[in-house]
């Protein structure tokens, strides 16, 4: 473990006094032998040896007795020496003492020096250990909360709180969380000493306003003594003093989750001074539990969704598959069982290929090519599959693919049995194409009805009704002359009668055939038809159908009159405008026929339509053609009708 650079400059520091006291100590020793030097024998002078010689004795005497009798050790009297003298360095050297002292009190103040730089470092270097004993127990708790399940998180948590709280001293130790959006912190762990009362389960805003602002901004709050509260935080000092806190450091922890964590260490019974290395390691630890808390509530919430998945996949009343890459079923549900009739052990030994029907496969394998690679999110169809049995069932699948980092793309299928619903669909698409059959044979019958019709009164009653009014005129000609003016005038006015009447079946005979449209083609037609309504109706019917050929079939040609004819009728009936226009262009093999009016309109969304709008789409679906209605509340309304020759022939062989 690398120790901080401050950490190492400062145990430098608390080595320097003894290294100074080292160096001292030898200078002192160089000085005194270099200064005062070792007095050892004195030098005997010539001159002293050759007087010893000339005087025979001489007299000793004690100088600690000459110094009551004020003699000097330096005078003493005639023919004698002092014996017993003070120290030589005090005769010789008289300042030697003073540097001596200097020297020893210097000395002394390096031990004592020493001895407190001594004290600083042992508390130093407790400290040193208590820091290292926290950054190797908070390494610990990481790696055991990494390797726990979210059943032992709770237990590693709380016995990581206490051993906490023992290395730095503090008698309470608890982590909150925050909720987002909440104002709250919610006690979720804490660890207390002996006597201690637990930290309350919910701490809100009103309690501790001003600190809180600062917790939910993601400041720490440290408080040495409660003194150190601003005088304002009064809400705050009778929080404390309710929980008998001397002394508090709260740490906040924000991951950039959902959820935010409050780590916090109480002394009730002294005050303490929290360091900023102790805040910053305590940073750290609040920041590990706030990850390893949400890590263990987004595992519970996938356990709780893989467990909603597997009893949704099991209580499922559709069918459920998982495919592999390969194809293979991974999982099955009950209720795919229950479809297919085969045991979940013999699906899985099975592909979707396997019970799928060879007819729907080349559909959905472009489907599933589209699918797995990335053209499309899912895709939905109803397909055939196999029963155990060998019998056919129809199901509606609705197909994802599931991507993972984890592992390769996994294939969800759901399928619904919808055997029933395709039969009575299978039956309505037949009873649908049997009420078309039968309504085209309607049409042909009514349209051949009217030929029929029209013949007869053009050829039989038509001839008749003119003979009748041939012998009414002869039978006036006859009364006149006999001289009967009356009789003559009321068989003149059953003459007019009858004439109008022949007039009339002529017109009903050509509405109800178009003898024009037989032997003119349908360009004639519609320029006779727009002319008798233009007159009979005092409406102004503007044909436009001059580039139309007459090589037109006969179907195509009777189906576009009758829809004209139709559509004319509604304008009369319905539109209350004063004109109309009909416009007949051919295109290559497109026949278009336009119908438009300026009359009231109606709303096609709203309007059912009627038996004339009916009929008319039921004619041109005969042909193969395609009729679109445009209608504008109070502006108007458009009928086209298009037809193309080649869907026109493939529908006359279709009914053939």
């Amino acid at each position: 473990m690398h120790f901080p650079f401050r950490t190492r400059l400062r145990a430098f520091s608390l080595s320097t006094p003894a290294l100074w006291l080292v160096i001292a100590t030898v200078l002192c020793s160089v000085v005194i032998r270099t200064s005062w030097g070792d007095p050892g024998p004195r030098e005997v002078d010539t001159h002293d040896v050759l007087h010893a010689v000339v005087v025979p004795a001489t007299f000793a005497l004690d100088s600690i007795e000459l110094t009551p009798l004020e003699i000097p050790d330096s005078s003493p009297p005639a023919q004698s020496t002092a014996l017993f003298l003070a120290p030589f360095a005090r005769i010789s050297y008289p300042r030697g003492i003073e540097v001596l002292a200097a020297l020893t009190v210097l000395e002394t103040l390096f031990i004592v020096v020493f001895l407190i730089e001594r004290k600083a470092r042992k508390q130093s270097q407790e400290s040193l250990g208590r820091r290292l004993a926290l950054e190797q127990q908070i390494s610990d708790l990481s790696t055991r909360l990494a390797a726990s399940s979210p059943e032992q998180i709770d237990r590693e948590i709380q016995e990581g709180l206490e051993h906490v709280r023992k290395l730095v001293g503090a008698d309470r130790a608890y982590w909150y969380q925050n909720p987002s959006g909440s104002s709250a912190f919610e006690c979720i762990y804490y660890a207390c000493g002996p006597n201690i009362a637990p930290p309350p389960a919910l701490v809100v805003r009103d309690e501790l306003p001003i600190l809180m602002s600062l917790l939910l901004a993601g400041a720490p709050v440290r408080l040495d003594k409660l003194t150190d509260l601003p005088a304002a935080a009064v809400h705050e000092k009778a929080f404390f003093q309710k929980l008998k806190t001397k002394s508090v450091v709260l740490v906040p922890a924000d991951a950039g989750l959902n959820t935010k964590g409050l780590l916090g260490f109480g002394s009730a019974t002294a005050e303490k001074e929290w360091t900023s290395d102790l805040i910053s390691q305590l940073g750290v630890l609040s920041f590990v539990i706030v990850s390893v808390v949400q890590r263990k509530n987004a595992q519970r919430a996938r356990q709780a969704s893989e467990q909603r998945f597997c009893r949704l996949f099991e209580d499922a009343s559709i069918g459920i598959v998982l495919e592999g890459p390969g194809g293979h079923l991974d999982s099955v549900n009950p209720a795919f069982c229950d479809m297919t009739g085969y045991t979940k052990e013999e699906l899985l030994q099975l592909s979707c290929q396997n019970l799928s029907h060879p007819d729907d496969l080349p559909a959905e394998s472009i489907l599933f090519e589209e699918l797995w690679d990335g053209k499309r999110k899912s895709y939905q169809m109803d397909k055939r599959f196999f029963r155990k049995d060998g019998s056919l069932f129809w199901a509606h699948i609705s197909v994802s693919l599931l991507r993972s980092q984890e592992g390769p793309p996994l294939v969800i299928g759901m399928a619904k049995d919808i055997s029933e619903s395709k039969a009575s669909q299978e039956q309505l698409t037949a009873a649908k194409m049997e009420l078309q059959r039968l309504t085209t044979r309607l049409i042909q019958a009514q349209d051949n009805e009217r030929g029929r019709i029209s013949r007869e009164l053009h050829d039989d009653v038509g001839q008749r009704i003119s003979l009748l009014t041939v012998h009414l005129d002869t039978l006036q000609q006859q009364l006149a002359a006999l001289g009967n003016v009356s009789a003559a005038q009321r068989v003149s006015d059953l003459r007019h009668f009858a004439d109008e009447l022949g007039s009339d079946i002529h017109h009903l005979s050509h509405e109800l055939h178009s003898s024009k449209l037989q032997h003119l083609g349908l360009r004639a037609a519609l320029k006779d038809l727009c002319e008798k309504v233009s007159v009979k109706n005092q409406i102004a019917v503007t044909c436009l159908a001059d580039n139309l050929t007459n090589n037109l079939p006969s179907d195509v040609a009777l189906c576009l009159f009758r829809v004209a004819q139709e559509a004319l009728n509604n304008v009369l009936k319905h539109s209350h405008s004063g004109k109309a226009y009909v416009e007949a262009v051919e295109s290559g093999r497109m026949i278009a026929l336009k119908i438009t009016d300026s009359g009231s309109g109606f709303d096609p969304a709203s309007c059912q339509w009627g038996v004339g709008l009916t009929s008319m789409r039921e004619r041109m679906r005969i042909v193969g053609g395609e009729l679109v209605v445009r209608s504008v509340l109070g502006v108007g309304t458009e009928i086209t009708a298009e037809v193309r020759l080649e869907q026109a022939a493939a529908a006359q062989a279709g009914k053939s």
